[in-house]
């Protein structure tokens, strides 16, 4: 974390703890701050014991003094959306649009594509794209899952290597991980 920052996104910093999404991370570190294992100045403890944000809120952005009537009339309508109501509110607590998620999601997918490829740039012979999820034959050969999978259910060519005209079952595939990356890279035959 002192190395990669987080600055609130929790989704990308999550991304380098396989089987962990970001909310995860979130809860965990506010409760290792709430039982005082990290001391983190941008949270607070509350009368009740919860940490929160000390960041910016989203609430009361302009400085012009509110009308006790418009007060109480936001209240109704925050009460009515089902927002909470509570002075406490922070950035932990906001609730980001659709468009905002889905564009967070478009980001973190691009990424996590990137971060699970242990080989970045390696092109794909058969479609002449950039491989996503490689997997090597026992032969030596790396394309992506999809496309081995297209090349062996064929019909006429069916778990038949396209390079070696040798059987081959998906099964026999090995998928290159970061795992197990260092296994198999002597073995590939078709490295550019």
């Amino acid at each position: 974390m002192e190395q990669v920052g987080i600055s609130g996104k929790w989704g990308l910093f999550s991304m380098g703890i396989p089987g962990r999404v970001g909310y995860q991370c979130s809860n965990y570190y506010r409760h290792l701050v709430e039982s005082g294992v990290i001391e983190d100045p941008n949270y607070e403890l509350d009368e009740s014991g919860k940490v929160h944000y000390k960041g910016k809120t989203r609430k009361n952005k302009s400085s012009r003094a509110v009308h006790p009537d418009e007060q109480h009339s936001s209240t109704k309508k925050r009460k009515k959306i089902g927002n909470s109501s509570s002075d406490s509110e922070s950035d932990d607590d906001y609730k980001p649009s659709y468009t905002v998620l889905r564009q967070q999601q478009t980001e973190e997918n691009v990424l996590q594509q990137h971060y699970s490829n242990p080989l970045p740039g390696f092109i794909d012979t058969i479609t002449l794209e950039e491989v996503v999820h490689p997997a090597i034959s026992p032969y030596g050969h790396v394309l992506g899952k999809e496309t081995w999978s297209r090349c062996l259910s064929q019909e006429g060519s069916r778990n038949i290597c396209p390079f070696t005209k040798r059987t081959l079952h998906i099964r026999d595939l090995e998928l290159i991980t970061w795992d197990n990356i260092e296994e198999y890279r002597h073995k590939i035959v078709n490295w550019p």
